[in-house]
């Protein structure tokens, strides 16, 4: 059970162990090193996603993936249990596609985990949001396989296109891949509207307490 307090910030209802409050986004304390069942029984439903999400960025900044010739994160990622995963991928999807739709989740850092926030969207039963992400993946990798310096865009150092090919790639995001990517990502908004993915999210991390814990300092 969740002990509560007043935000220091806007005072609205936090728990006693967030690192963030979820109504004003003021961060209250640093993520934690550990995550624990007993950390994630005292949150609020709504604390959930945040806090997890910022233990995940915390491990993926001290596997050194933030540094240019540190880890892919889709290799630290592989390392800590799925909840945590789950929370980072759908934050990442969710934020992305959100500030700049589904051509910003791609070409961002986040493009290095699509397949796996589609894996997660499914794992969770967020089934009406799926097609929606299954049909802007498949708009990427398309591209990726038409476009080699596109697909490798992760890799260090990037890998310089020739002019032809940029000038193709470009004419073929802007004619054919562009206007579709938008209409997806307000089917997108609008799905989160209609029947949030986070209320699976909720569920599942109340479903699998056991299978969240893991320690930064033992990776």
């Amino acid at each position: 059970m969740a002990e509560i307090q007043p935000c220091p910030n806007c005072g609205k209802t936090v728990s006693e162990l967030a690192d963030q409050c979820y109504w004003c986004g003021k961060v209250i304390a640093g993520p934690p090193d550990a995550i624990t069942p007993e950390l994630i029984d005292s949150l609020l439903d709504v604390e959930l996603p945040m806090l997890l999400d910022r233990y995940a960025c915390k491990c993926l900044s001290e596997q050194g993936c933030y540094e240019l010739d540190g880890p892919k994160d889709v290799d630290v990622l592989a390392k800590l249990p799925r909840p945590i995963r789950v929370a980072y991928t759908l934050i990442s999807l969710d934020t992305q596609v959100n500030n700049g739709g589904f051509w910003q989740f791609f070409t961002n850092s986040s493009g290095q985990i699509v397949d796996e926030a589609l894996e997660d969207l499914r794992l969770i039963g967020a089934t009406d949001h799926i097609p929606i992400v299954e049909a802007a993946i498949a708009i990427n990798h398309e591209l990726e396989s038409k476009y080699p310096s596109y697909a490798n865009r992760f890799e260090r150092p990037e890998p310089e296109p020739t002019d032809e090919e940029e000038q193709a790639f470009w004419t073929d995001v802007e004619g054919n891949c562009e206007s579709e990517l938008d209409k997806l990502a307000s089917k997108f908004y609008l799905m989160e509207h209609e029947d949030s993915k986070w209320n699976y999210f909720k569920t599942y991390i109340r479903d699998h307490v056991s299978e969240c814990e893991h320690d930064s300092r033992r990776m």
